[in-house]
């Protein structure tokens, strides 16, 4: 098993399984440039959660992102972690890989939204350490 791509799937890279199709996209069609909508006609998911999705690959580093009159994405050949991507791919073909690779994402997924529950918290609780109840 080649785990080169372990590191491609973690919270803050591809952690989910939305994250997971749009990178097999792209890896696929090396020379595909799209937008959320167009994303949407090939995936059929929620545009709002694509745009989502696009932009956290790109701030990561997996996509290069440019703008026209809205965001559009691409592979970035000359990113250092693109070997990875294509490690990744090239298991995900195999039946009992891909049941490994879903069950990471699982894993990355999970761990993704209790650090952002955490962060939420802690925000929250931050916006109250200042407060001073009023007195009755």
């Amino acid at each position: 098993m080649d785990a080169t791509y372990h590191e491609l799937i973690a919270p803050g890279s591809i952690d989910s399984p939305l994250k997971l199709k749009i990178a097999l996209v792209f890896c696929r069609y090396p020379e595909l440039r799209a937008d959320a909508q167009r994303m949407h006609q090939w995936l059929h998911e929620i545009p709002w959660a694509l745009e989502e999705a696009l932009a956290e690959l790109a701030d990561c580093g997996l996509l290069a992102r440019s703008y026209n009159e809205q965001a559009e994405y691409r592979l970035d050949p000359h990113a250092e972690r693109t070997h990875h991507l294509h490690c990744l791919t090239r298991q995900f073909d195999d039946p009992h890989q891909r049941e490994v690779i879903y069950a990471l994402i699982a894993e990355a997924d999970s761990e993704r939204r209790f650090l952002k529950a955490i962060q939420g918290r802690q925000v929250a609780v931050g916006q109250f350490e200042g407060y001073e109840s009023p007195a009755f």
